[in-house]
């Protein structure tokens, strides 16, 4: 009898210990495997974007109506700044039906086109009817408040970009911030937005898919790399 209690009261004992190991690994389990909110994973992207000082960028665009007015693709670097960003680099734009590849340089509002000349000649944008690339880098307006615009963002799965593997998040914008950026999808329905975030927690791709042109549906892809590149954008 003595036996069979002391046998009892260690199989209890064990019991207890192994509810109270399960409880406390339970416990560690929630509280490291949290997954932080979509929302404040797009917020930190925007940070780390805000403070990067530069970046590189290549835009890409498909499904764009032949002799559509309009930006399709561009790239060169952004010097992020609330005053004063600038970009320098070669844009692809159709105006009136002619498409071409236009070395630019803009510091603010004031922009520097190779615009059938040998050099770069000041120029007005808005009265060729084209966006400022500046714009991309104002942290308030720019890239990376699209983030923290987003609506109703949610995790994907991973997606591979080259040898990295990024963290998907999508969601939806208006189209008043998309419109303000590429001079695009005035009025249009919203945008659906898909944002390829690094491990480090950078913004490494970021895709537009929605009425940038009225009757036809077109996707813009933004690659973001080179987070503080050192560069130096002047006028020339």
């Amino acid at each position: 009898m003595r036996r069979r209690l002391v046998l009892l009261a260690s199989v209890a004992a064990v019991a207890t210990m192994s509810l109270s190991a399960c409880t406390s690994t339970a416990g560690g389990t929630a509280a490291t495997s949290s997954t932080p909110r979509p929302a404040d994973v797009l917020a930190a992207a925007k940070q780390r974007f805000d403070t990067a000082k530069a970046v590189t960028i290549t835009l890409t665009s498909t499904d764009v109506p032949p002799r559509a007015n309009g930006v399709s693709a561009a790239q060169g670097t952004g010097i992020i700044d609330p005053t004063t960003p600038r970009f320098k680099g070669q844009v692809t734009a159709t105006v009136n039906g002619l498409t071409g590849d236009v070395p630019i340089i803009t510091i603010g509002d004031d922009a520097y086109l190779k615009l059938f000349t040998p050099g770069y000649t000041k120029q007005d944008l808005a009265a060729l009817g084209a966006p400022n690339p500046s714009k991309l880098f104002d942290p308030a307006s720019g890239i990376s408040s699209l983030l923290t615009q987003t609506k109703d963002p949610k995790a994907g799965p991973d997606q591979r970009e080259g040898k990295e593997i990024l963290h998907e998040y999508t969601g939806s914008l208006p189209s008043a911030p998309v419109t303000s950026l590429l001079d695009l999808g005035k009025g249009a329905p919203d945008f659906t937005v898909t944002y390829g975030i690094t491990a480090a927690g950078q913004l490494r791709t970021a895709t537009l898919v929605g009425a940038f042109y009225a009757g036809t549906t077109s996707t813009y892809r933004l690659l973001i790399k080179d987070y503080g590149t050192t560069v130096d954008i002047a006028a020339p």
